[in-house]
């Protein structure tokens, strides 16, 4: 259950970008939560010798926000427009 009293919310980024900087930003972004998943479940699969399914079901929605994100920058240059960013983390805190 949510305890929504222990509700926090903390800007990530907030910006306009360049198309450069923008792709820079977002491909980091997606890529060290991928290389974060992927050693966590190589750890899980070490330790107790299973894989870690959160990680297994995340890795390849991250992988595909990459795809989505590198054909909009793309189609984007073409028309050589700014980018703006906007992006908040949500943190609720609950109870088993």
């Amino acid at each position: 259950m949510v305890n929504l009293e222990n509700k926090n919310k903390l800007r990530l980024v907030e910006g306009e970008f360049s198309n450069e900087e923008a792709r820079e930003f977002l491909m980091n972004f997606f890529s060290s939560g991928i290389q974060f998943l992927e050693m966590k479940n190589f750890s899980s699969t070490v330790r107790f010798g299973k894989s870690d399914k959160t990680a297994l079901m995340v890795i390849p929605q991250l992988k595909n926000n990459i795809e989505e994100l590198l054909t909009t920058l793309s189609e984007e240059k073409l028309n050589k427009r700014r980018i703006y960013i906007s992006s908040e983390i949500k943190i609720s805190l609950f109870d088993d």
